[in-house]
């Protein structure tokens, strides 16, 4: 072999494997602060089940909103900040309150074990059930 071809071996071998896509972490800018970053996960995190929860892929749900889907996979795994102007939509399209999104700790937020027992009765209840049971807890 000839030592172009030898120097071409040398340098897959130093370069070592590459990681594939869902192992890569989000991209760090200088001015993010480890707080930044757990915030942009968090968000990104909710946003994901709740997409998921919908049963749809990111490409229908940006078509749905008006986006592109990569800006929404950048959001779901916390590479960008959302924009303030773009909360709302969200929140909106996802059908939960746009504090979740706001910075909230999500301890706050949280719901304990009774209450998702709750919610999950809930979801599983027909429609005259539903209504019956909001008619008895909100007058």
């Amino acid at each position: 072999m000839s030592s172009t071809e030898l120097a071409f071996l040398r340098d897959q071998t130093m370069r070592g494997p590459s990681r594939p896509r869902y192992l890569q972490v989000p991209h760090i800018r200088r001015e993010d602060t480890p707080a930044d970053l757990l915030e942009r996960l968090r968000v990104g995190r909710v946003l994901k089940q709740a997409r998921v929860r919908k049963g749809i892929s990111q490409h229908e749900a940006g078509r749905q909103m008006g986006l592109q889907q990569g800006q929404l996979s950048s959001w779901e795994r916390g590479r960008e900040a959302i924009p303030p102007s773009r909360r709302p939509m969200l929140a909106e399209f996802y059908g939960f309150d746009a504090e979740l999104l706001a910075g909230l700790d999500i301890a706050e937020v949280a719901i304990t074990p009774d209450e998702r027992a709750l919610l999950n009765r809930f979801r599983a209840a027909s429609e005259d059930e539903r209504r019956a049971a909001l008619a008895a807890v909100c007058p």
